[in-house]
């Protein structure tokens, strides 16, 4: 996989996902969560912890970037964007989804 970039569009940035981004994505899993059904969503903070962690072993084992989705008009984030092989597995034996947990 190439190097993780920030990237940068009218409605959103995506950052690759670091620590630092935490806080946010908590708030964004605290939100109303009857749309997280399809994918996994990590609830707590030990559980956010332990999905950057992983999102940041895959990136260094070149398997997938997971980038921090962050809204443009609000510097809010709200959600993740996984990009990596189609045939990458990984958090807790499934596939997560390019949308990971995302809120508008």
């Amino acid at each position: 996989m190439p190097e993780a970039l920030p990237l940068h569009g009218r409605l959103v940035r995506l950052e690759p996902m670091s620590p630092a981004h935490a806080p946010g994505l908590l708030r964004a899993a605290s939100e109303d969560r009857s749309t997280y059904g399809y994918t996994y969503v990590p609830a707590d903070v030990a559980a956010i912890d332990r999905y950057i962690e992983k999102a940041q072993l895959d990136a260094q084992s070149h398997l997938a970037v997971t980038y921090t989705v962050i809204r443009a008009r609000d510097g809010q984030i709200a959600g993740t964007s996984l990009w990596g092989s189609k045939n990458h597995r990984c958090w807790s034996g499934g596939v997560r989804g390019v949308a990971g947990m995302m809120r508008g």
